[in-house]
């Protein structure tokens, strides 16, 4: 199991960066999720979704579950049919000016040091992508 964690503070409203974690809208504004389709029109506890990213430098396609979604506070999905099963975690904290939110991806295998190397930054530059959103 491996498992990478990366967070930014963000100085903004709630609301505005909790609409963000509306994983149908990431095509918007990240290149990192070039596709997001989901089988439900309200995102919710056990939707589905068929997500194509970047997490790597090649582009995978894999099947997402939500498995938690508290609005204003956490996402988390299953990661499964694809290269790199396992959950992602959005955690979203109140912090002194503004939020701070928590990035987690937790990997049913080990990964390589350069693998997590790569993902690690496509994280960073999913955070910052989410950053010029607000």
């Amino acid at each position: 199991m491996t498992e990478i964690i990366r967070s930014l503070k963000i100085e903004a409203p709630l609301q505005n960066v909790w609409a963000l974690f509306d994983i149908r809208t990431w095509p918007d504004f990240s290149n990192l999720f070039p596709a997001v389709a989901i089988n439900t029109k309200i995102l919710r506890v056990k939707s589905t979704a068929e997500i194509q990213s970047y997490l790597t430098r090649e582009k995978i396609q894999y099947t997402a579950t939500i498995l938690a979604y508290s609005p204003h506070e956490k996402l988390e999905y299953s990661r499964y049919n694809g290269p790199l099963p396992g959950n992602s975690v959005w955690n979203l904290c109140r912090a002194e000016k503004g939020m701070r939110i928590e990035y987690v991806n937790v990997f049913e295998h080990k990964l390589t040091d350069r693998l997590q190397a790569e993902i690690g930054r496509n994280m960073e530059r999913f955070l910052t992508d989410i950053q010029k959103c607000i």
